[in-house]
């Protein structure tokens, strides 16, 4: 017999088709995207130059400068001057990222002292960001402490997915919606309702990069179907940098479905799953960041599955004739 040939709809799998759509449009436009350079700072031979990963290890003197004013500037999916009423009508729909949810993934502020590799890692973080399109850090020299310009890009993040397929036998309906940046906080939601093959379903995801403003991340994901459900949860807080303390999660996945077996293209065994799963970590660094760094984790993982032979309810289930599988 082959493996079970279930397919279950994850939403963040469905949106890659009309991702696919939407970023094509997107290609047809100009895509610039010039960091804004302070006449005056190209003329100071002492100022630093813009972050990058590859930036060279700070020394004492650049050390001794301190953060003063720090700019963020939030900028359109599209931002040329000259654009068709396609992209200014995408510009105008699109809900701008807050400022504070860019300013919070600074690792540095205003008044502290200056330190390259940390302006470095908070460009990288940046522009980890899925609802970014781009991200660059400009330093500016003002006397003993360095200004900076902050400047990102959004990105579209609203896709729908609609599927209607049928064939061999077998028919499938689908809509569905995500939301990556829901009115610019940052938070990601999803929605879907499908019917595959007989089995009814209504899935929804949700996504807290940091939950109540803390470093904390929460994500979760509940999946109803007509042959049973299944709910997962994730909570922690990821390394976010390569300066972060330490790392932690907590993980559980439980279901209770209907699974299928194959056997030369035919359903030939009908089983119910229940499963429970649970784990947990915690990881610390150790080392220079700006040299070499290990991380070390320990934690615990329990699972338990149960199965059994799908009775009569469980083949209504899934609208499936009990005397089309042998059971065998």
């Amino acid at each position: 017999m082959s493996k079970n040939r279930e397919n279950t709809y994850l939403p963040i799998r469905l949106t890659l088709l009309a991702s696919a759509c939407v970023l094509s449009l997107f290609a047809l436009a100009p895509r610039s995207f010039a960091q804004s350079v302070d006449p005056a700072a190209q003329a100071t031979s002492a100022s630093p130059q813009t972050s990058s990963a590859a930036q060279a290890r700070p020394d004492a003197r650049q050390r001794a400068f301190k953060v003063g004013r720090i700019k963020i500037e939030i900028v359109d999916i599209f931002e040329e001057s000259d654009l068709a009423w396609f992209y200014r009508a995408v510009n105008s729909a699109k809900i701008s990222t807050k400022v504070e949810i860019v300013r919070r993934e600074l690792l540095f502020a205003e008044g502290d002292d200056y330190d390259p590799f940390l302006v470095a890692e908070s460009e990288r973080a940046l522009r980890n960001l899925p609802f970014l399109r781009q991200a660059s850090i400009t330093p500016v020299q003002d006397g003993e402490r360095i200004n900076f310009l902050v400047r990102v890009q959004d990105t579209w993040t609203l896709f729908p997915f609609v599927n209607i397929s049928s064939g061999g036998g077998s028919n499938s309906k689908a809509i569905g919606v995500t939301e990556g940046n829901f009115l610019g906080y940052g938070k990601r939601l999803e929605l879907l309702v499908a019917d595959d093959e007989g089995r009814e379903k209504i899935e929804g995801v949700y996504d807290d990069r940091r939950l109540f403003g803390t470093y904390n991340r929460l994500t979760l994901g509940h999946f109803e179907r007509s042959d049973g459900f299944r709910s997962v949860t994730s909570l922690g807080r990821p390394f976010r940098s390569l300066v972060d303390p330490y790392a932690w999660s907590i993980n559980t996945n439980f279901y209770d479905l209907v699974g299928r077996l194959f056997e030369a293209g035919d359903e030939s065994f009908i089983y119910r799953q229940r499963k429970s799963s649970v784990s947990a970590g915690y990881t610390v660094p150790k080392g220079n960041p700006e040299e070499v760094l290990r991380r070390y984790t320990f934690g615990y993982d329990y699972t338990e599955d149960d199965y059994s032979e799908a009775d009569a309810e469980d083949f209504e289930d899934i609208n499936l004739n009990p005397n089309s599988v042998n059971q065998d």
